[in-house]
């Protein structure tokens, strides 16, 4: 009898289990399908959206341009050809976007604005920000790329020509300055050549620096020049990808910029580098850990370019100076083919640390970076390979600036050269056509003097030669410097400690010697090819740094005066500013 009662208690437990189980199922999918509902503007995702078919997509899902969340967040997609990714111009660096919600110009990469486009696997091009397609009315050289309902694209294709195998690996890193593509139309000319998305410059003129009008080079549009469809160029069709995330990341610190109010002649984002940074402040004694051994927190940072007898000639000149070796840390383009005779030297440095890498350009700022990498002390002095200590280079006193103050970076300058530190100023200079630039004003640090507490003769500075010492962890923690600048990467390093609020000293007193290799009785220390990768075509790299920070021209100035709160007083014109 209980076994009866037992076995029937059984089925009706069981019974009910599978009804609140069922009923928790029904419950869930619901909930589920309201929420994705919601979130899509009241669309289910496996139901058709108004106005965009099938036929139209040929993917698995579709994109409802009611709102902008909807698309940003179904657009990712492991089969996309690329996703949620910004095209940057490969020459200058500035993005294409669609300003109007109409048609494709050159633009601003602007962190605050959505300006991403993705390539699904059938070749549309779709903006993020509205869900449209790209396409184009005609197909014809000089056309111009307009945005359109996704209903109405038929032949309006396009495809991405790689340069070379790292593509993939671009697309959601922070930046590959070595993946070049371009975008091609899939449908072909008569000759059968593919066209190319690319800013329009033909037949375009422009405000040179000096008032002259010149012609607008293929390769440097001008902002808001129409993107269009033209035959394929070496130069001005080249595009980077940079996936969202990354770009983010890589111009946190712009972002981050409040815009000072009520400067009417200074409104743009970089403007919020224009404040003072704080002055510096003399350290607690609880703070202070002092460094009485330099080879132990001090290490020498070089990025050389298949020059090593000129590092083993500056660590010589180190040993010499000051009576022991110091750690270096040492990147140099590969290949590493260099003779037994060459390495026997460098066994005579141990605490050289000599690392050639397999690239044979890495350029200034990623073979800094990587030098950068293998320090393990607290401190780096960044140095050019054919730079010299002398016996009156006081390096205590900069590592006493840095034990002693929240002082982040403390420099020297060259023996003989002028003064190069000064403080830094955004804006538009009152120029009529509210052209943004950066102004460099030598000299001007000395002339507020706000000196370092216990350092009379050295002085706060927004920028300085690249002869400094520095605490670091916070230059790695800021990126060290922009591995896409190959040159012209100084002015960025010092922008972006500004904009981190990190503070600068400077000691004109503490000088080396910049001593570079002259004539053929010096022709050992040189290496061929170098000047090639040192005076590689300045204009793209210049381009590449105004555009970082959204601005369209550097200038330097000298002999300014400043106020009592550090502001530069413009007592010179700044010249005359390109248009573009």
């Amino acid at each position: 009898m209980r076994l009866q009662i037992s076995n029937k208690l059984k089925n009706f437990l069981s019974r009910k289990c599978r009804i609140l189980v069922l009923l928790t199922i029904i419950f869930s999918t619901t909930a589920m399908l309201l929420h994705i509902s919601k979130r899509t503007g009241g669309t289910f995702l496996f139901q058709q959206t108004s106005g965009i078919t099938r036929n139209t997509f040929r993917h698995s899902f579709y994109i409802n341009q009611n709102t902008t969340e909807s698309s940003d967040k179904q657009h990712h997609h492991e089969n996309y050809k690329f996703n949620r990714s910004r095209i940057r111009l490969w020459n200058e660096g500035r993005c294409i976007d669609s300003v109007d919600g109409s048609r494709l110009v050159v633009s601003y990469c602007d962190p605050d604005s959505l300006q991403t486009f993705s390539l699904t696997p059938d070749n549309k091009l779709i903006y993020d920000r509205t869900g449209q397609c790209v396409g184009y009315e005609d197909f014809k050289f000089n056309a111009s790329l307009i945005l359109m309902n996704c209903d109405e694209i038929t032949r309006q294709r396009f495809d991405l020509r790689v340069m070379n195998d790292s593509y993939l690996q671009s697309v959601f890193s922070v930046v590959s300055t070595s993946s070049t593509s371009y975008l091609q139309t899939v449908e072909t000319a008569g000759n059968s050549e593919h066209l190319c998305v690319t800013p329009i410059t033909a037949g375009i003129t422009t405000i040179g620096q000096y008032g002259r009008p010149h012609q607008v080079d293929p390769g440097s549009p001008c902002l808001k020049n129409s993107i269009g469809i033209t035959k394929c160029h070496d130069v001005a069709s080249a595009v980077l990808l940079f996936g969202e995330e990354g770009f983010q990341k890589d111009r946190k610190l712009l972002r981050n910029l409040v815009i000072p109010p009520g400067n009417p002649d200074c409104d743009f984002r970089a403007c919020g580098l224009n404040p003072r940074t704080s002055p510096i402040k003399e350290l607690s004694p609880s703070q202070i850990s002092r460094c009485t051994k330099p080879w132990e927190c001090v290490t020498l940072v070089v990025k050389t370019a298949k020059r090593p007898l000129l590092v083993i000639r500056l660590a010589q000149s180190v040993r010499e100076s000051y009576g022991f070796d110091l750690p270096i840390a040492v990147c140099d383009d590969g290949p590493d083919d260099y003779s037994a005779e060459i390495k026997l030297k460098f066994a005579q440095f141990p605490l050289l640390n000599y690392v050639i890498g397999q690239d044979d350009d890495y350029g200034i700022a990623e073979g800094r970076n990587r030098a950068l990498s293998l320090v393990k002390t607290k401190y780096f002095f960044l140095m050019d390979d054919d730079v010299l200590f002398l016996n009156t280079t006081d390096m205590q006193t900069l590592i006493d600036i840095l034990d002693t103050t929240d002082t982040t970076l403390a420099g020297g300058q060259l023996k003989g050269r002028g003064n190069f530190a000064g403080f830094i100023k955004l804006g538009y200079f009152n120029d009529s056509n509210r052209i943004r630039r950066l102004g460099l004003f030598p000299g001007t640090c000395d002339k507020l003097n706000q000196t370092v507490p216990n350092f009379p003769h050295c002085v706060q500075c927004d920028l300085n030669t690249n002869i400094f010492m520095a605490k670091t962890e916070p230059i790695k923690a800021i990126g060290g410097w922009d591995p896409e600048l190959k040159v012209l990467e100084h002015k960025d390093l010092f922008l972006r400690m500004k904009a981190a609020g990190l503070k600068v000293a400077v000691c004109h007193q503490i000088q080396l010697k910049h001593d570079p290799p002259n004539g053929p009785q010096e022709a050992e220390f040189q290496a061929e090819g170098y000047f090639l990768k040192r005076r590689r075509d300045y204009s793209r790299f210049r381009a590449l740094l105004e555009n970082r920070y959204n601005i369209q021209g550097v200038f330097q100035m000298y002999k300014q005066d400043v106020s009592e709160n550090g502001e530069v007083m413009l007592y010179n014109k700044t010249g005359k500013a390109s248009y573009c």
